[in-house]
């Protein structure tokens, strides 16, 4: 059973799933964009002689043109499939005020 224990949540759903589910999501569809395009560019920045802040604000930039809505319903879409419909109904009723489900299209 998945809990959180400062949420006060307890989702009813394996833990090693829900953990397995989400680490392959965010690996899939995160770190190609993290090591094929952030880290290369970050190594341009310093090669510039851009300072920490410089490189963290065009980071921030880069990321939240990368982290769009129509990205993050995929994502979303994603996770879901990787739950029993059951266990997607847990989470999304427990984790409703928390994620903004319909806002990303699950």
């Amino acid at each position: 059973m998945l809990t959180f224990g400062s949420l006060g949540l307890s989702l009813g759903i394996n833990l090693a799933n829900a953990i397995t589910v989400l680490t392959n999501v965010a690996y899939d569809n995160l770190n190609p964009f993290y090591t094929g395009q952030v880290l290369p560019q970050i190594a341009a920045f310093k090669a510039r002689g851009m300072t920490f802040n410089g490189i963290c604000n065009n980071d921030y930039r880069f990321i939240n043109s990368f982290y769009t809505l129509k990205r993050s319903k995929t994502i979303m879409n994603r996770i879901k499939a990787g739950f029993s419909t059951s266990d997607w109904t847990a989470i999304r009723t427990k984790l409703a005020s928390y994620i903004q489900f319909a806002a990303n299209g699950v």
